[in-house]
């Protein structure tokens, strides 16, 4: 979001509004330093009905103030638009207002919002927009600046507004008199309806003017050249026009560009190079390609993947799935071989076995017939038949040559429940197919399930790692928070993570003094100490506090008459219920025009 805000220093110090927001209107407090008047102000104003759509003219009787006539406005062109106020023969020294922009604009279309008040010397200055809400608020402390009779407010400059009409309402606009401060010369601004009209274009007069960029067979600078428009991507051609008199580039002839990466007219595709075999040719135009998940003239198959082994090839030819001990389609088995005379053939179909053998008589002479086969002696020893005898095969029951025993348990990786853990006996107690010595649940206990299993100290479910419920791995409880807020702490801590802290001091350096916050209780307490002599000059402290709303709970104001000389110590105090206090805001300065002792502190709870 676009904003245009200046930042300087506000009493209190960097607030959205001075006063809280509601029912009533933003409380002011304004410093004003004169000759014969020095006060710090307290108004509450409350919401009146805004009457009239009449821009301010300065001849109004009575004062107020609001949107001047800012003449003629295009749809689409840059609109400057002014803020006045007619006092009268009032002065004035503080000015605030706030105004919602209308439907249709937002703060990312301004392009600045600006005071016109030519104010140097401020207490507060803000101009800015946020959340589509303009806010102004200016205060000066030189009465030789005041403002009387008509003059300028502020102007706002907006990018570009669309043809219609924009009913601008102040939410407040308030005027404080110079003479009397807690006189409210203006709490409402004046609504206004601001009408932005359409610009009259003929087009299809044959003419070209104003916005459009051709019109019949006249051009913008006389420019009807496809090339002389954009000669990086057309080659050759005339322009046209169309009837919204905007260029037509259909007649254009297109620069040769295969090979930049961008699909152009006249291109199938466009891979950033000029090689072919890769999908896409060096004239840019498609070629069948495997593994793109399209079946293709020359492809068997194609299952959008360049990988072997899962039934179509890196080259996209079928290839036979069985012997993988899977049951795959058109297999009516698999077991992981391709052997045949084993109940399943070579190509996965079921086979009727016929037994070699019902007795030794059947079998050659040294043969014995081992279930329906004739072995000799040596193959007796090879109880799974993949050619290594049982007495040196880890894995006797299981076909393979592979005799790899990561874990030395005695047990091949092949068969082995426990690959990287020994678990000799090949234990596994909850028949998961996980041997117990590598299983983190051996008896099926499930941390998370909210039931207390086996050796688990809690399960708190869903709950689990929560603070004040069971952690992730169900063996100990997460402690649960010392605070959920700010709130829950003592004066002076605030909340971490849920642990109440020790709130670190806050200090503020000055001019010739600083100021340390000394809190206790509902005792909101602030250390002035003067870092250079100042006796003799009387200073002025004010204690203000808010709530959670930024409402203004209490005021207090204090005086050092007799000023204070260095190292010397004065401390503020103002009394209020702790828990309804959200920040607290102190600011001191000398009676004399200018101010040649000030400082200022701020403190949130």
């Amino acid at each position: 979001m676009k904003k245009n805000k200046k930042a300087v220093k506000r009493l209190p110090p960097s607030r959205p509004a001075l006063f809280g927001h509601g029912e009533a209107k933003p409380l002011i407090i304004a410093g004003v330093a004169i000759v014969a008047v020095l006060a710090l102000s307290l108004l509450l104003l409350f919401s009146d009905q805004f009457v009239g759509k009449a821009f301010l003219t300065g001849t109004e009787m009575q004062p107020t103030a609001g949107i001047a006539d800012p003449g003629q406005i295009f749809g689409g062109q840059y609109a400057v638009i002014p803020i006045k106020a007619n006092i009268q023969n009032e002065q004035t020294v503080a000015i605030e207002f706030e105004l919602p922009l209308p439907g249709g604009l937002q703060c990312a279309g301004v392009d600045s919002f600006v005071s016109n008040l030519g104010w140097d010397s401020t207490v507060f200055a803000e101009a800015s927009c946020s959340n589509d809400v303009l806010y102004f608020k200016y205060a000066t402390l030189d009465a030789d600046q005041a403002k009387t009779g008509t003059f300028d407010v502020a102007t706002l400059n907006y990018d570009a507004l669309n043809d219609g009409t924009y009913n601008f309402q102040f939410n407040s606009f308030d005027i404080i008199s110079l003479n009397i401060p807690n006189n409210d010369l203006i709490n409402n601004g004046e609504p206004a309806q601001l009408v932005v009209e359409l610009e009259v274009q003929m087009c299809g007069n044959g003419i070209q003017e104003a916005a459009e960029l051709c019109d019949g067979t006249d051009f913008w600078n006389n420019q009807d050249s496809c090339q002389q428009i954009n000669g990086a991507v057309y080659s050759g051609g005339m322009m046209g026009c169309k009837n919204d008199c905007t260029y037509d580039f259909t007649a254009c002839e297109v620069v040769n560009s295969c090979g930049d990466g961008n699909v152009d007219q006249g291109e199938g595709c466009d891979d950033g190079n000029l090689v072919n075999g890769d999908g896409c040719s060096a004239a840019c135009i498609n070629e069948a390609q495997c593994g793109d998940g399209v079946l293709q003239e020359g492809e068997a198959c194609d299952d959008d993947n360049n990988l072997n082994g899962d039934g179509c090839s890196e080259i996209c030819a079928i290839e036979s799935l069985c012997g993988n001990g899977a049951l795959n389609e058109a297999e009516q088995c698999d077991d992981n071989n391709n052997l045949n005379g084993d109940g399943c053939s070579s190509t996965c179909q079921v086979e009727e076995v016929v037994p070699e053998c019902t007795t030794n008589n059947d079998c050659q002479q040294g043969q014995q017939c081992v279930n329906g086969k004739c072995l000799t002696p040596l193959n007796l020893l090879d109880q799974d038949n993949d050619g290594i005898d049982t007495p040196e095969d880890n894995c006797p029951d299981t076909q393979s040559q592979d005799l790899t025993d990561t874990d030395g348990d005695g047990r091949g990786d092949v068969c082995d429940n426990c690959i990287n853990t020994p678990n000799y006996g090949q234990e596994d107690a909850d028949f998961d197919g996980v041997g117990d010595a590598c299983d983190p649940d051996p008896q099926g206990v499930v941390c998370g399930n909210g039931v207390k299993e086996g050796n688990e100290v809690c399960d708190s479910g869903v709950n689990n790692d929560e603070p004040g419920f069971c952690n992730n791995q169900c063996n100990g409880m997460v402690p649960a928070p010392q605070c959920n807020s700010n709130n829950d702490c003592a004066q002076n801590e605030f909340c971490d993570n849920g642990v109440c802290v020790q709130q670190p001091e806050i200090a503020a350096a000055g001019t010739k003094i600083s100021l340390t916050n000394t809190d206790s209780g509902n005792n909101f307490a602030t250390k002035i100490t003067a870092t250079e002599d100042f006796s003799g000059t009387e200073i002025t402290i004010w204690t203000i506090l808010y709530d959670v709303n930024d409402k203004v709970l209490s005021i207090k104001s204090e005086k050092v008459p007799a000023g204070l000389a260095m190292n010397a110590e004065y401390t503020a105090t103002s009394n209020y219920p702790a828990a309804n206090v959200k920040q607290k805001s102190v600011i001191v300065y000398d009676k004399e025009q200018g101010s040649t002792v000030f400082g200022e502190l701020t403190k949130d709870y």
